[in-house]
């Protein structure tokens, strides 16, 4: 999922045009597209309040999307014998750690920053974080059991759990096309940073989550096998592959490395290491600080 929600959010967005956001006046209770007036909008109830406009600006993009898909599913080779059985049975290295699944889980570094469990989710790990929008078919994470979290900025986090995976040999793969991903996703915001509908400051990373969660949405859930190859004790390499054994080489270019964490946070692991911004800035961590307790 992860690699190929970077690989397309960055074609994409280019082709996104601006915004209008409607916001509403306090003094008047019309809404209005770029209006500056002060407002009582809750984040849960902007991200609503802004799905209809998303929609619209998205219409357009399933056909790209799908060209995007499609190379990134052309295979970069033939077949490999035993291809199933190259790679490292990752859940039970994750069982055999002190913590079992729930203490460890993978994290993925880079412009995506990702953490996957093969277990339960510690519900302790969602303390702080305030659910914005919820995929019909989703579950939460404290109900799920397993699943994963994408940043998308460094406010918001995009989980899917349960999602319908099976081994072959030791390789993990999706077994069914799930519909659309998008109804079986949640968008989790931050709780430490205030929301003002009234301020482009607050606005801007609330659009660009919802832009990346709609680009999420639109992937689907591809038929594929990952095969997890040891680098050293705590790295490995994900190599992607159809289920004939055919390597899915665009789906692993540029890809970091994953590796096996405890001491679970995030905050910490995810939001706080998103260095690039769709609004076309490189995003400086040092310079996005949190409000004075």
């Amino acid at each position: 999922m992860k690699k190929t929600f970077l690989l397309t959010s960055v074609l994409l967005f280019a082709s996104v045009p601006a915004l209008a956001v409607p916001v509403e006046d306090r003094a008047t209770g019309e809404m209005g597209g770029q209006t500056e007036s002060q407002t009582e909008i809750s984040a849960p109830a902007f991200w609503q309040l802004m799905q209809s406009e998303l929609k619209g600006v998205f219409a357009g993009l399933e056909s790209s999307m799908e060209q995007v898909i499609e190379e990134i599913l052309t295979p970069t080779g033939a077949p490999e014998k035993k291809w199933q059985e190259s790679g490292e049975d990752i859940a039970a290295i994750l069982v055999s750690r002190p913590g079992g699944l729930t203490g460890n889980a993978l994290l993925t570094t880079g412009e995506v920053p990702a953490l996957t469990f093969f277990g339960p989710i510690p519900p302790e790990l969602m303390e702080g974080w305030q659910l914005v929008q919820a995929g019909v078919n989703s579950v939460a994470p404290a109900d799920a059991a397993s699943g994963g979290f994408v940043a998308i900025g460094r406010r918001h986090l995009a989980f899917a759990g349960d999602q319908a995976t099976e081994t072959l040999g030791k390789a993990y793969c999706t077994r069914r096309d799930v519909g659309k991903f998008a109804s079986h996703v949640r968008v989790y915001r931050d709780e430490q940073f205030p929301f003002d509908a009234a301020s482009e400051t607050d606005r801007d990373p609330e659009i660009e989550a919802m832009a990346l969660h709609h680009i999420l949405g639109m992937m689907g859930n591809p038929k594929v096998c990952m095969v997890y190859e040891a680098i050293d004790q705590n790295s490995f390499r994900e190599v992607t592959y159809n289920r004939n054994g055919e390597p899915l080489g665009n789906a692993d270019t540029e890809s970091e490395p994953v590796r096996i964490v405890q001491n679970l946070d995030l905050r910490e692991q995810l939001t706080s290491q998103v260095t690039s911004s769709l609004f076309g800035e490189d995003v400086d961590p040092e310079d996005e600080e949190l409000p004075a307790e």
